[in-house]
Protein backbone atom coordinates (compact mmCIF):
# COMPACT_ATOMS: atom_id res chain seq x y z
CA UNK A 1 0.00 0.00 0.00
CA UNK A 2 2.61 2.49 0.40
CA UNK A 3 3.94 1.48 -3.28
CA UNK A 4 0.39 2.68 -4.37
CA UNK A 5 0.46 6.47 -2.17
CA UNK A 6 3.85 6.84 -3.08
CA UNK A 7 2.59 6.63 -7.08
CA UNK A 8 -0.65 8.53 -6.33
CA UNK A 9 1.84 11.47 -4.25
CA UNK A 10 4.67 11.42 -7.48
CA UNK A 11 1.49 11.41 -9.99
CA UNK A 12 -0.32 14.32 -7.98
CA UNK A 13 3.66 16.60 -7.67
CA UNK A 14 4.17 16.02 -11.94
CA UNK A 15 0.49 17.14 -12.37
CA UNK A 16 0.72 19.72 -10.53
CA UNK A 17 4.28 20.71 -11.90
CA UNK A 18 3.12 20.80 -15.51
CA UNK A 19 0.34 22.87 -14.85
CA UNK A 20 2.37 25.27 -13.61
CA UNK A 21 4.95 24.96 -16.67
CA UNK A 22 1.77 25.17 -18.91
CA UNK A 23 0.57 27.96 -16.80
CA UNK A 24 4.27 29.48 -17.39
CA UNK A 25 4.03 28.68 -20.92
CA UNK A 26 0.80 30.53 -21.78
CA UNK A 27 1.64 33.79 -19.88
CA UNK A 28 4.57 33.99 -22.01
CA UNK A 29 2.82 33.14 -25.01
CA UNK A 30 0.43 36.07 -23.42
CA UNK A 31 3.17 38.02 -23.33
CA UNK A 32 4.60 37.79 -26.91
CA UNK A 33 1.01 37.92 -28.31
CA UNK A 34 0.76 41.11 -26.59
CA UNK A 35 3.99 42.87 -27.62
CA UNK A 36 2.90 41.55 -31.09
CA UNK A 37 -0.51 43.17 -31.10
CA UNK A 38 0.99 46.44 -30.12
CA UNK A 39 3.52 46.79 -33.31
CA UNK A 40 0.51 45.58 -35.56
CA UNK A 41 -1.51 48.35 -34.18
CA UNK A 42 1.30 51.20 -34.32
CA UNK A 43 1.56 49.70 -37.90
CA UNK A 44 -1.71 50.16 -38.75
CA UNK A 45 -1.58 53.96 -37.11
CA UNK A 46 1.72 54.77 -39.26
CA UNK A 47 -0.17 53.74 -42.13
CA UNK A 48 -3.23 55.40 -41.85
CA UNK A 49 -0.48 58.75 -41.59
CA UNK A 50 0.85 57.59 -44.66
CA UNK A 51 -2.01 57.00 -46.47
CA UNK A 52 -3.23 60.68 -45.59
CA UNK A 53 0.48 62.05 -46.78
CA UNK A 54 0.40 60.26 -49.87
CA UNK A 55 -3.10 62.34 -50.63
CA UNK A 56 -1.53 65.71 -49.60
CA UNK A 57 1.42 64.86 -51.79
CA UNK A 58 -0.91 63.72 -55.07
CA UNK A 59 -2.78 67.07 -54.40
CA UNK A 60 0.30 69.09 -54.66
CA UNK A 61 1.83 66.68 -57.64
CA UNK A 62 -1.72 68.22 -58.72
CA UNK A 63 -1.69 71.12 -58.07
CA UNK A 64 2.24 71.63 -59.43
CA UNK A 65 1.40 69.88 -62.78
CA UNK A 66 -1.66 72.36 -63.00
CA UNK A 67 1.01 75.30 -62.49
CA UNK A 68 3.48 74.24 -64.69
CA UNK A 69 1.38 73.40 -67.80
CA UNK A 70 -0.30 77.17 -67.31
CA UNK A 71 3.05 78.54 -66.67
CA UNK A 72 4.78 76.74 -70.32
CA UNK A 73 2.00 78.32 -71.94
CA UNK A 74 1.66 81.68 -74.01
CA UNK A 75 -0.87 83.85 -71.78
CA UNK A 76 1.46 82.72 -68.73
CA UNK A 77 4.35 84.79 -70.39
CA UNK A 78 2.57 87.69 -71.70
CA UNK A 79 0.79 88.13 -67.99
CA UNK A 80 4.67 87.86 -66.54
CA UNK A 81 6.22 90.40 -69.47
CA UNK A 82 3.03 92.77 -68.47
CA UNK A 83 3.51 92.32 -65.09
CA UNK A 84 7.28 92.95 -64.60
CA UNK A 85 8.05 95.47 -67.66
CA UNK A 86 5.14 97.27 -67.81
CA UNK A 87 4.65 95.98 -71.58
CA UNK A 88 1.31 95.93 -73.75
CA UNK A 89 0.38 94.26 -76.98
CA UNK A 90 -0.11 96.41 -79.70
CA UNK A 91 -3.09 98.15 -79.90
CA UNK A 92 -4.04 97.78 -76.57
CA UNK A 93 -4.82 100.89 -74.27
CA UNK A 94 -3.49 101.13 -70.63
CA UNK A 95 -5.25 103.18 -67.94
CA UNK A 96 -3.41 104.68 -65.44
CA UNK A 97 -5.37 105.67 -61.89
CA UNK A 98 -4.00 107.86 -59.48
CA UNK A 99 -5.24 107.52 -55.81
CA UNK A 100 -5.59 109.96 -53.04
CA UNK A 101 -1.96 107.94 -51.60
CA UNK A 102 -0.24 109.21 -54.62
CA UNK A 103 -1.79 112.81 -54.33
CA UNK A 104 -1.02 112.84 -50.11
CA UNK A 105 2.93 111.85 -50.86
CA UNK A 106 3.22 114.47 -53.35
CA UNK A 107 2.17 116.98 -51.05
CA UNK A 108 4.23 116.53 -48.61
CA UNK A 109 6.49 118.99 -47.48
CA UNK A 110 9.63 117.65 -46.94
CA UNK A 111 12.90 119.24 -45.57
CA UNK A 112 16.09 117.87 -46.22
CA UNK A 113 19.07 118.59 -43.85
CA UNK A 114 21.75 120.13 -45.48
CA UNK A 115 24.84 117.80 -46.89
CA UNK A 116 27.87 118.69 -44.07
CA UNK A 117 30.97 117.70 -44.94
CA UNK A 118 33.47 115.80 -42.92
CA UNK A 119 36.53 118.13 -43.01
CA UNK A 120 33.78 120.97 -41.41
CA UNK A 121 34.92 119.14 -38.50
CA UNK A 122 38.15 120.38 -38.14
CA UNK A 123 37.57 123.68 -38.37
Amino acid sequence: MIVGSKHKLIRLIVTRLLIVVVFLLCLLLAKVLWERFHVMHEAAIKRVDIENERGVLESKKHELEERLEYLGSEASFEAKIRENFDMIKKGEQVVVIVGEDNYKAENLDIEYAPKRSWYKFWR
